[in-house]
């Protein structure tokens, strides 16, 4: 099963990457950047200190690793453009996570290690670097930037600066985030029992919807359409569900995973088996190259990729192939039916032992505002849907990115459809999603450990 959710992922980046445009160049700055200039909304600081500042702030040249051709290699062809220009990168991109770690081992941590979620699996843990001393530790630099008025909180989603804390202080900031969500049509959502779903559904209610859903239907009706998931394998996957739902969650300080609620969790996991089962009824549709051929037979398309790409992309796909309109579904955390979850999968962290300290960290804030243009021009198998900007500035600029940027053609499988504008319905969807989202830790092996036993169970 592992190998099989693997390949398909896979495919379907393979299959379905064609028809892209080429992408606008960007000449603008990437939204929420002034938030890092030392000289902008500093009213409080006279010229004299502001120059002072300037003066003693660190330059030169800073080591950075991470794993080529994966989702940091996407971050950091999008941020390029907006990193401080007194300071140089010395990149090394690594074939896989073994070399990674065998270099670590070896030589040390770099100035900037960049880690994602899953790709260190046996072998680089986040929390394993914590407990050996060899992460630096963040809070006194965050601090620094909120007295001098660089860094508003309010900027960035909840729970940015706080999901990198271990024993009282923070040892990584997220650069990129990804949340599960539902994409289906209105009319198969009010002929569903979704229908009966008030607005402010909890997290139980949505998956006993759901699953009724599923009972109703033959054997061969797939709840889930499987083939636009993101993640190493089904584990990793589950994981980030029932995370970000808070159906488990990991003490930072213990390094143990905690279940905080055993009923949503036997849902939770009821889902996850009907999903795995999905995976194998989907390779047996017949003419399965054609999106109105999967829509007979699923609910909804359950992407943990780009959350407002993925929303335009499906609402064209569903318009102008289906004449359909498009409904998303957000999973409500279990405990606090107010707020989503979202998962940080993409990390930047500091070594301990770095000579160049204050210019890794002016490099690890200035990527924490990827520019809307990543997402325009792309499409469906393009490795910027796996990119999330943390950043609340850089998500409203990039739906109003999305808003305005139509006409070209997007491609599913054998069919093309017209890429059109994001729907303001839709994108006034999105902005009160994230007036809600909360965005959760990194995973560690110990939490990929514990839901690989509560899957084989």
């Amino acid at each position: 099963m592992k190998k099989l959710i693997s390949i398909l992922m896979v495919l379907v980046l393979l299959m379905t990457a064609g028809c892209s445009e080429e992408k606008a160049e960007d000449t603008s700055s990437a939204p929420g950047t002034e938030t890092t200039d030392t000289a902008a909304d500093n009213s409080d600081m006279t010229q004299k200190e502001q120059e002072a500042s300037a003066e003693t702030e660190e330059t030169g040249e800073i080591s950075v690793y991470f794993i080529k051709g994966m989702g940091a290699s996407a971050l950091m062809t999008a941020v390029k453009d907006q990193l401080p220009e007194d300071i140089s990168l010395d990149i090394h991109e690594f074939a896989d996570e073994t070399s990674l770690k065998q270099e670590i081992d070896a030589s040390g941590m770099p100035d900037l290690l960049l880690l994602e979620e899953g790709m260190y699996r046996d072998a680089l843990d986040p929390y394993t670097l914590i407990a050996d001393g060899q992460a630096l530790p963040l809070s006194e630099y965050i601090e620094s930037e909120k007295m001098a008025g660089t860094l508003k909180e309010e900027d960035y989603f909840k729970g940015v600066f706080t999901v990198g804390e271990v024993k009282d202080d923070i040892y990584y900031l997220p650069l990129s985030m990804k949340t599960y969500f539902g994409i289906t049509s209105k009319a198969k959502y009010e002929d569903s029992p979704l229908a009966s779903l008030d607005e402010s559904y909890t997290l139980e209610e949505l998956l006993d919807s759901l699953l009724l859903d599923k009972d109703q239907h033959d054997d061969g009706y797939m709840l889930t359409y499987p083939r636009m998931i993101v993640a190493p394998d089904e584990t990793v996957l589950f994981m980030e569900i029932m995370q970000e739902t808070g159906v488990i969650r990991l003490d930072p300080t213990s390094g143990e995973t905690l279940v905080t609620n055993e009923e949503a969790l036997e849902k939770i996991k009821a889902y996850c088996e009907v999903v795995q089962n999905d995976i194998i009824i989907s390779r047996d549709i017949k003419n399965s190259d054609r999106f109105d051929t999967f829509y007979e037979n699923y609910l909804m398309v359950t992407p943990n990729l780009n959350l407002a790409h993925q929303t335009r992309y499906w609402q064209s796909a569903m318009t102008e192939l289906l004449q359909e309109e498009e409904k998303l579904l957000f999973f409500p955390s279990c405990n606090a039916n107010d707020t989503y979850g979202a998962t940080a999968n993409i990390v930047g962290m500091i070594g301990a032992s770095s000579d160049a300290k204050s210019a890794a960290y002016r490099v690890l804030r200035r990527m924490m505002d990827i520019p809307e243009t990543t997402w325009i021009g792309i499409t469906i198998g393009d490795t910027p849907n796996i990119l999330g900007p943390v950043s609340r500035k850089s998500f409203e600029a990039q739906l109003q990115a999305l808003t305005d940027d139509y006409g070209a053609k997007y491609k599913l499988n054998v069919q093309t459809f017209t890429r059109l504008s994001l729907d303001e319905t839709q994108k006034e969807t999105l902005s009160k999603w994230a007036e809600k989202v909360v965005i959760k830790p990194i995973l560690s092996m110990s939490m990929v450990e514990f839901v690989a036993k509560l899957i084989e169970k």
